[in-house]
């Protein structure tokens, strides 16, 4: 049995708490977002989606926890996290819908 590094699995964890919180940097969207005409509450709704659907994934990410493990779990996690936040950037622009759907919902 080949034994890892286990420096490697400490920066693992680190960038993955790093990532629990992605949530939370879409207060730092939210000036501008208001500079572009959204209102207090569309920016509240986007973040409100997004934590509806943070909290509804765990569960189900709980369950695969178990037949996929954490290592495959983590890195399916950040790239459906980076694809949201990537496709939001390069798409949706100031767009209500399209900012709910990829940050809110894929994100």
């Amino acid at each position: 049995m080949k034994i890892q590094n286990r420096w490697l699995v400490v920066i693992g964890a680190i960038f993955i708490q790093l990532c629990l919180g992605a949530i939370y940097a879409w207060s730092v969207f939210t000036p501008a977002l208001k500079d572009a005409g959204w209102t207090k509450v569309e920016t509240q709704i986007v973040f409100s989606v997004g934590l509806a659907f943070f909290a509804i994934v765990m569960v189900w990410a709980g369950k695969k926890l178990a037949v996929w493990g954490p290592k495959k779990l983590a890195t399916l996690s950040a790239v459906v996290l980076g694809l949201g936040y990537t496709l939001a950037g390069l798409l949706g622009g100031t767009n209500f819908w399209a900012l709910t759907i990829l940050i809110g919902v894929i994100g």
